[in-house]
């Protein structure tokens, strides 16, 4: 008897100790489930977007100095005029045998059978400079009024004024004006002899009609020679860069004062470049003065003697400053005053002759 109830307890503990097991290796298997949906959860919220998706919506644009963009016109010009200028060789049979021939270097001409320049109507080194300058003048003054307005409206203002600045000079092949200087500024103190027809008097208005009898426009053939060069240069591509009207390149004035720092004659490591450009980026941005807070952070004392150093370079550098910038902007003033008293002079035609004025 003592037997048969031994081994009914010993097959009752093992189905107890088998039922616990299970039961608990099941709850593990389900605790451990759950925690690994909830880390992959986490991990899906927690997931960064991929740096290309960042960076891709980032549009990385080159700024041009202005001053550089309008020098391509004379250089344009210049190209254009050695291949339109030089001598082609010819050969040439006599009139006393035909078996004699010679090359003779003939002077090129343009599709309206007359040459480059040489006459009214033809171009000159004059009005290449004319042209250079009056491109200069629109990209600087397409900056000024297209601030504020949005890219598209900004883009077609700077770009109205680059195209007048070249087809005010360029006749049509029917003599039409108003197709001539379409792109020319229609205010009332336009710079335009055309448009300053409509807002003058009438006396006004016959003076300006003689005057612009005798002003030296380029024939109709020049529409065609320097339509690649006006294409080019009035191209939106180029001009998005020339919205801001910058006149400098910044990273030339970073470099002269790296170079301030180590010399250019000799190689530089990586640790001695690496340092100098810091201390180039803190001197072009604060100036001289943070290098206190930069030996505070670094526990390096700073005496009295260095303290009043600095302020002096400060005080050097902000004077200096403030009369570039007078001499600057009396340059440009006296530039506007010049500009003025030529165009007065141009359209004043009165005659001083003896006599001439009736009292």
């Amino acid at each position: 008897g003592t037997d048969e109830e031994e081994g009914t307890e010993e097959e009752g503990t093992e189905e107890e100790e088998g039922t616990e097991e299970e039961e608990g290796t099941d709850e593990e298997e389900g605790t451990e489930e759950e925690g690994t949906e909830e880390e992959d959860t986490e991990e899906e919220e927690g997931e960064e977007p991929d740096g290309d998706n960042v960076f891709n919506k980032l549009v990385v644009v080159k700024e041009d100095c202005i001053n550089h963009v309008s020098k391509r016109v004379m250089k344009y010009l210049t190209e254009l005029k050695r291949e339109k200028t030089r001598q082609i060789p010819v050969t040439t049979s006599s009139c006393s045998s035909s078996r004699t021939n010679k090359k003779v270097a003939v002077r090129q001409l343009l599709a309206d059978n007359k040459p480059w320049g040489g006459g009214a109507g033809r171009m000159t080194n004059q009005m290449m400079k004319k042209l250079s300058n009056n491109y200069g003048l629109a990209i600087r003054q397409g900056s000024m009024l297209s601030s504020g307005k949005g890219k598209g409206n900004a883009l077609r203002t700077i770009q109205k004024h680059c195209k007048a600045a070249f087809y005010h000079y360029l006749k049509t092949i029917d003599n039409n004006e108003e197709e001539q200087h379409k792109y020319c500024p229609k205010t009332s103190n336009t710079w335009c002899y055309y448009h300053q027809l409509k807002f003058q008097s009438i006396y006004n208005n016959n003076n300006i009609k003689e005057q612009n009898k005798n002003r030296n426009y380029l024939d109709p053939i020049f529409r065609e020679v320097l339509k690649p060069m006006i294409v080019k240069l009035t191209a939106k591509k180029l001009l998005r860069r020339c919205l801001r009207g910058l006149t400098q390149n910044p990273n030339e004035s970073l470099n002269s004062v790296l170079w301030s720092i180590i010399t250019k004659s000799k190689n530089h490591g990586f640790r001695a470049v690496r340092g100098s450009a810091a201390l180039a980026a803190m001197y072009f941005n604060s100036g001289g003065i943070i290098l206190i807070d930069y030996f505070k952070q670094h526990g390096i004392n700073v005496s009295e003697t260095l303290i009043k150093h600095l302020f002096q370079k400060v005080k050097k550098r902000v004077m200096n400053s403030k009369t570039n910038n007078e001499q600057r902007l009396n340059r440009i003033k006296k530039k506007a005053l010049d500009r003025q008293n030529s165009i007065k002079a141009t359209s004043d035609v009165a005659d001083y002759n003896p006599g001439g004025f009736n009292y």
